[in-house]
């Protein structure tokens, strides 16, 4: 029997190093090795690996964040305000009584107490859907694109031959069609009129109370007729030429969405960084998780997982911008190499982005060590039951 139990353990024993010398995929692991990453390329044409570099570094910081000036441009305010649909307008109109025309003799009182001046106030009335108001002793009148000077004068050429040197003031009281919206995370969401000097982003986000989160975890999403644009309050404030100025019927919508990372793997703490400021480093994202594990990370392979517009991932690969833009996301992969002294001075400078995620590979000896510890259970357990044997059938 002792022969039928090292028989067994032999074959046990062999099958544990058939294993080994196999390899190690089939073993339990965190993620993929250095080896899998960079050998996946090849099964997958959209996949690129690149490794970081100075000139790699370089290249993403030439990448320009979404922005606003380039998406609307930064016209001022026209410098006269118009009359649109919608407004509401007071309109007072002053006549001369008759005889008002008559020169002054020598001696005698000014006009205004030598005659009479009617006045007569109309109520304020909104511009109806024609563009039209309506004046006593005139009817209907056209005011929708007009300056409040150029209505004044359509409104003085019809009462001509009606009243005596006639004089006309419009106002506009309630302006419906000069408003920008702001809402979301903000202390006081409303529609606010614009400035005759015109009204900034900015401007029109203070009139609103500010907003209630932190600037770089707050978007900015400016909305004009059908087109939207997203940046981050942050860029607005260090960016002056991103304030650009409103337009009527513009909607400004502060949403709060804290920026984070993902850290996977052989690093001491998996969890979830968040930005606690404006910009996150690489560095700063490894010193927050605790630092790699001595005895399980691969130094050479800290990895940053991204999407990344078609056009920048072909000009970091081959090192050639394409010949038309292509903003498709694509996987990146972007390798760093902490053991190279040179690699702790790139994580420093490379700027995280949202939702990237940051995966330090295990060493291959890690899963060496795995199949070595499966075949000590294996021997453990063919000792026992080799003890086993040999005690029930030994003769007392």
């Amino acid at each position: 029997m002792r022969g039928l139990a090292a028989g067994v353990a032999g074959r046990m024993l062999c099958a544990a190093l058939c294993v080994a010398v196999a390899g190690c995929s089939f073993m339990p692991i965190q993620g993929p090795t250095v080896r899998e990453i960079n050998d996946a390329p090849a099964t997958n044409a959209n996949f690129r690996v690149i490794k970081l570099t100075p000139a790699v570094l370089g290249q993403l910081r030439q990448v320009r964040p979404p922005s606003l000036v380039r998406t609307f441009g930064n016209d001022l305010p026209a410098p006269i305000r118009t009359i649109n649909r919608g407004d509401v307008l007071a309109v007072t109109i002053w006549a001369a009584s008759d005889g008002s025309s008559a020169a002054p003799t020598p001696g005698t009182p000014p006009l205004s107490t030598q005659v009479g001046i009617q006045a007569t106030s109309v109520p304020p009335q909104m511009v109806n859907a024609r563009g039209d108001i309506t004046v006593p002793f005139v009817g209907q009148i056209r005011v929708a694109g007009r300056s409040t000077v150029d209505a004044q004068r359509a409104i003085v050429r019809r009462l001509q031959g009606q009243a005596v040197k006639p004089q006309a003031l419009v106002t506009i009281v309630n302006e419906q069609s000069n408003l920008v919206s702001v809402i979301g995370d903000v202390r006081h969401p409303d529609q606010y009129p614009l400035g005759v000097n015109g009204t900034r982003v900015l401007d029109a986000i203070a009139h609103a109370g500010g907003s209630v989160a932190p600037a770089f975890d707050t978007i900015v999403q400016l909305t004009r007729h059908e087109t939207q644009r997203r940046v981050r309050l942050s860029q607005l404030l260090a960016d002056p030429s991103e304030n650009i100025f409103l337009e009527p019927g513009d909607v400004l919508y502060l949403l709060h969405d804290p920026e984070f990372v993902a850290v996977l793997g052989a690093i001491k703490n998996n969890m979830r960084v968040e930005f606690n400021a404006e910009r996150l480093t690489l560095a700063e994202v490894i010193s927050q998780s605790g630092g790699l594990l001595d005895l399980q990370a691969e130094p050479t392979g800290v990895f940053v997982f991204r999407l990344a517009p078609a056009d920048l991932v072909e000009t970091l690969t081959t090192g050639h911008a394409p010949t038309k833009p292509d903003p498709t996301l694509v996987p990146v992969v972007f390798q760093n190499d902490m053991r190279d002294p040179q690699g702790i001075f790139l994580a420093q400078a490379f700027d995280m982005r949202n939702k990237d995620i940051v995966f330090v590979a295990n060493t291959e000896s890690v899963q060496l060590g795995k199949v070595f510890q499966l075949m000590l259970q294996a021997a453990g357990i063919v000792g026992i039951l080799g003890g086993r044997g040999n005690s029930s059938f030994s003769v007392p």
